[in-house]
């Protein structure tokens, strides 16, 4: 997988990490998410909404340990941008 194709902008502006990181309900979410991570996807890039994966991201157990995967990814903006805020 070539760095270049993890930031590709796809519908919307998201790039790979943004619709892993909006497949909510699946059952490998937390492994796509950890792979695309692991080759160098970047949870920093926003889409054409101003989101970053992380703000895509569902409620409760599940999402909160999947914002903790992508905090320890580079760069993620502790700093959201008003009413851009991860969900909790």
């Amino acid at each position: 997988m070539s760095r270049t194709s993890l930031h590709e902008l796809q519908a919307h502006g998201n790039t790979a990490l943004h619709m892993a990181a909006g497949l909510q309900g699946a059952a490998h979410q937390e492994e796509i998410i950890g792979l695309l991570l692991s080759h160098g996807a970047d949870p920093s890039l926003r889409n054409l909404d101003n989101d970053q994966p992380i703000h895509l991201l569902p409620a409760g157990t599940k999402g909160e340990r999947l914002r903790g995967l992508l905090r320890r990814g580079k760069g993620i903006g502790a700093a959201s941008l008003p009413g851009k805020d991860p969900a909790v």
